[in-house]
């Protein structure tokens, strides 16, 4: 095939991918589709009688020492206003009002963001929810679920600057759950917009399989495989690939107090653009939650795995992650929440900062301390401090996060 036939196949490609640009939008109208269906079914219409309905309001007042996640000489301070309304709401069958396996349930939140002198960076955020499980026996049940943010902060722990984004992810799936067997398929549709960063603008399709035996009673193991594709609209900085993700887990309720999951594989991630290097390697998934007395819960989670990147040349990042969490309910209506959490990020790249050359290493950790009051069965205070400090081979890329927030929430 000659060089203008090439480049003409790939202005075409790139010319459809931007005409996709709206589908994320038109999929948030896929959840009320659904909620139609549920409607006019004979058999399910009964659970829409009564729904469970409640309305969300708060406000936040907070101070951010570091905004823009800048090296410590270039820190930015403000003081930031975040004014939220929200609705969730379920179906009568739902054991509480965000139930997964309720035949519908939907969270919707409007953020209002002010800053006092970053005026420039006001802003709207806008998060959904929305999932059904919809049954057709006793032992068969199809699902879909759609997450929507709209935002500025950043997506990953790469990225550091308030760029205003969105994230729309679609997914369906059909349950097979009978005696010791369950039988999972699922296809998940991820859809990253960017105002002004248009070349991290992307499609991501996902197929994934688990077939799940209970061994025990309590313990169940499972493989897992998924399938992705990655498409960028604009291939200039970052390429399209393919992976293929192998995994063998358990899950279960190790003992009375211990429920856990752990599933470790391998991942072949394959670029399309020959210049970019592949990531062949082991990846690693796991939580725990432990209850320590009737007040008391300890989660833990870890994992090893790849993301995208958008830094220099470097198509990925290796990602490793550590996240210890505590909850501790001192009275009926008094509670502390605590959360350690560590990060280490490698590039295989190397790459030049000034006169240093090298392949890009990050550590990240941080952590936070909250103290919630509950006033009334209604209203609830809460204030909490929160910090985060990222440490790189490259000094450039350091930097400190300190955040001071109080809070009022409201929940009818």
């Amino acid at each position: 095939m000659n060089q203008k036939n090439l480049k003409s196949r790939k202005r075409a490609r790139i010319g459809h991918s931007r005409r996709l640009r709206g589908d994320a939008h038109s999929c948030f109208w896929g959840m009320t589709a659904m909620l139609v269906t549920v409607c006019v079914s004979p058999v399910q219409a009964g659970m829409l009688g009564k729904m469970q309905i409640q309305p969300v309001f708060e406000i936040m007042q907070k101070y951010d020492d570091n905004i823009f996640l800048e090296p410590r000489h270039q820190k930015n301070g403000d003081w930031i206003a975040v004014s939220t309304l929200g609705l969730e709401l379920a179906t009568a069958d739902a054991k509480d009002i965000r139930d997964q396996n309720a035949l519908f349930s939907a969270q919707y939140a409007a953020s209002n963001f002010t800053f006092f002198k970053n005026q420039s960076q006001n802003r709207v955020d806008h998060l959904f929810h929305g999932s059904t499980a919809l049954p057709l026996k006793d032992f068969m049940k199809v699902r879909l679920e759609e997450d929507f943010q709209k935002t500025a902060d950043p997506p990953n722990s790469e990225l550091t600057t308030l760029q205003k984004r969105y994230r729309n992810t679609v997914q369906t799936g059909f349950e097979y759950d009978r005696q010791d067997f369950l039988v999972s398929m699922r296809y998940q549709n991820s859809r990253d917009g960017y105002n002004t960063l248009q070349n991290l603008n992307s499609f991501e399709h996902v197929i994934s399989s688990v077939w799940a035996y209970q061994c025990t009673p309590r313990i169940s193991i499972f493989p897992e495989y998924d399938f992705g594709l990655i498409q960028y609209d604009e291939n200039t900085t970052n390429s399209d690939s393919t992976y293929h993700q192998w995994l063998a887990g358990i899950e279960g309720d190790v003992s009375r107090k211990l429920n856990a999951m752990f599933k470790v594989g391998y991942r072949d991630s394959m670029y399309h653009d020959s210049a970019k290097a592949d990531f062949h390697g082991w990846v690693v998934f796991s939580k725990g939650t432990y209850t320590l007395n009737d007040r008391t819960n300890v989660a833990l989670f870890g994992e090893r795995t790849v993301s995208e990147s958008s830094y220099a040349t470097n198509s990925f990042f290796v990602a490793h992650k550590i996240d210890l969490q505590l909850t501790h309910q001192f009275s009926s209506r008094l509670s502390v929440q605590s959360e350690i959490l560590f990060l280490r990020n490698g590039y295989p790249d190397t790459t030049t900062e000034g006169t240093q050359s090298g392949k890009r290493k990050d550590s990240i950790w941080g952590g936070s301390l909250g103290l919630r009051y509950d006033l009334t069965t209604v209203l609830s205070l809460e204030m909490k401090y929160a910090f985060k400090e990222r440490e790189s081979n490259f000094a450039g890329f350091d930097y400190k996060n300190n955040v001071y927030s109080i809070q009022m929430s409201a929940r009818f």
